[in-house]
C-alpha cells in the first residue's frame, strides 16, 4: 500500500491499531506486569527469608506487585471482562496471543537487546531510549554491586548460598527465563535488568495516554473499513488508561527503613544504608544528565525524552 492508494489511510489506522494492542498488551501488561513483575515478586517472595540481603534489596521494586497483577488477572485476562472488550479479539485468538507471547519469551538485559538492531550508528550515538535508558539501568547496576559487595566477596560466596540458588532457579519453575550460570556477575546484571523493567520499561510502556486522547491516535480496534475508533472504542481506551493514574510510591525517595535489619551484623547494615543513600544522589545526578541531554535535544529540534528519568519513576509496576 502506498500513499497514494485509496487504502492508505486504513492502512495507516490499521498500524496504529496494531502498534497499541503490541505496546499494551505485549510490553506492558505481558512483559512489565506479568513476566518482570511478577517473577521478581514471586522469587523474593517464595525463596527468600525475610531478611535475606536480596529480599531486602529486591522489597520496594515489587512492592503492591501482587495486588496489582491480582486485580489485572481478575479484570483483563479473562474472556468477555474488560481487557478483552476494549481490544478486537475472538475467544479462541485472544487465549492464544498471550500463550504464544510467553512461549516465546526469552531473556535478554535492556543494553544486549538494544544490539545488532541494524540502525545507523549515527542515529544509535544519540538515540534517547539507549542514551537515557543504558544511563539509567547503569545505576541500577552500580547499586546491586555495591550493595552486594557487603554480603557476598566472590563467586563462591554466592554459589555456597542456598536461598540465592532457589531464586536463582525459580526463573525456570514456570516460564523458561534460560539464564546463564549463576555468577556474582551474572546475579549483579540480572537483578539490575529486573529493577529497570519494573520501573523505566514499565513507564515507557505504560504511559501512552497522550496518543489515545484523540480518536485518529492510537486505538485498541477498528470496524472494517475505518480508520478512527467508534464512541464504545474511545471511551473503553480511555477508561483504561485512566487506571494508570493510580501510582506507586517514587523509585526517588526514602528507602531507608527496609534495611533496618536487627539479625545483619551492626557493620553491614551501616555499610548497606550507606548505599542506599548513595544510590539515590546516584539518580540525582543521572535526572540532571538527562536533563541537560533533553536541552540540547530540544536545541536541535528534536523532543525531550522523559521516560528514563528517575524523577518521575514510580518504585514498581502501577496499573
Amino acid at each position: 500500500v502506498r500513499p497514494r492508494d485509496a487504502t492508505w489511510e486504513q492502512a495507516k489506522a490499521g498500524f496504529r491499531c496494531s502498534m497499541c494492542t503490541t505496546v499494551t498488551l505485549k510490553e506492558h501488561l505481558a512483559s512489565s506486569h506479568l513476566v518482570y513483575g511478577n517473577y521478581l515478586m514471586g522469587a523474593a517472595r517464595e525463596t527468600l527469608s525475610k531478611d535475606h540481603p536480596m529480599r531486602r534489596l529486591l522489597r520496594q521494586f515489587y512492592f503492591n506487585t501482587a495486588a496489582i497483577n491480582f486485580n489485572a488477572k481478575e479484570v483483563l485476562f479473562p474472556v468477555n471482562h474488560f481487557g478483552f472488550r476494549v481490544f478486537g479479539f475472538t475467544d479462541k485468538s485472544w487465549l492464544e496471543y498471550f500463550s504464544d507471547l510467553f512461549g516465546s519469551f526469552s531473556w535478554k538485559s535492556f543494553p544486549d537487546s538494544l544490539e545488532n538492531r541494524g540502525l545507523p550508528e549515527e542515529f544509535s550515538k544519540t538515540w534517547p531510549l539507549k542514551e537515557d535508558g543504558v544511563a539509567l539501568w547503569s545505576c541500577f547496576g552500580d547499586y546491586t554491586r555495591k550493595y552486594l559487595n557487603i554480603f557476598y566477596a566472590d563467586d563462591a560466596a554466592v554459589t555456597s548460598d542456598a536461598e540465592l540458588k532457589s531464586f536463582w532457579a525459580y526463573f525456570d519453575k514456570y516460564l523458561k527465563w534460560s539464564l546463564p550460570a549463576l555468577t556474582k556477575e551474572n546475579l549483579i546484571k540480572f537483578v539490575a535488568d529486573l529493577m529497570w523493567w519494573v520501573t523505566a520499561g514499565h513507564q515507557i510502556h505504560g504511559a501512552i495516554v497522550e496518543y489515545l486522547t484523540f480518536v485518529n491516535g492510537l486505538c485498541p480496534k477498528l470496524a472494517p473499513g475505518k480508520v478512527s475508533a467508534d464512541a464504545q472504542t474511545f471511551a473503553q481506551a480511555l477508561c483504561l488508561i485512566s487506571l494508570t493514574g493510580l501510582r506507586m510510591p517514587k523509585l526517588m525517595d526514602d528507602w531507608t527503613h527496609i534495611f533496618q535489619c536487627a539479625s545483619w551484623e551492626a557493620s553491614k547494615q551501616q555499610a548497606a544504608l550507606d548505599v542506599v543513600r548513595g544510590f539515590q544522589a546516584t539518580l540525582e545526578k543521572c535526572a540532571e544528565c538527562m536533563e541537560e541531554r533533553n536541552v540540547a535535544r530540544e536545541r536541535r529540534g528534536q523532543r525531550a525524552f522523559v521516560a528514563c528519568n528517575p524523577r518521575i519513576l514510580e518504585t514498581s509496576v502501577s496499573i
